[in-house]
């Protein structure tokens, strides 16, 4: 099921507004953020009953997607650590927002990069 207009549109602006937040493994907002506590707190803000996880655990539980849509994720494998390792939030045209490390904080990306390309794993939407 598509999350509705007003949903996406709560998670995208949330996300956009932690641009050029730091990076902190293990942080969840609203200060500074790793990239699945950067998920998190945008969901979990945005009535999602999700709870704190890693990568490797928010991957089984999304619906797998081939058509992403403003709002949905994207998931990056092998990146630091064998398996699922690294997400954002997709925001259309193969531009992604995410917690990527501790040099950029949080910055957009693009899907097509060759590095999130050798990595990309897939997409996913959580259920509401």
């Amino acid at each position: 099921m598509n999350p509705n207009a007003s949903e996406v549109s709560g998670v995208i602006e949330l996300a956009l507004k932690q641009l050029g937040k730091p990076y902190v493994f293990g942080a969840s907002g609203p200060n500074s953020f790793d990239c699945s506590g950067f998920i998190y707190y945008v969901y979990k803000n945005n009535g999602y009953s999700i709870s704190r996880n890693s990568v490797a655990g928010y991957w089984p539980m999304v619906i797998k997607i081939n058509d992403p849509q403003p709002g949905d994720l994207v998931f990056l494998q092998n990146t630091y650590t064998p398996g699922p390792s690294h997400m954002g939030i997709y925001l259309g045209n193969g531009e992604f927002i995410h917690a990527g490390s501790e040099q950029t904080g949080v910055v957009r990306g693009n899907v097509f990069s060759s590095y999130n390309q050798k990595h990309f794993l897939g997409y996913g939407r959580f259920k509401k």
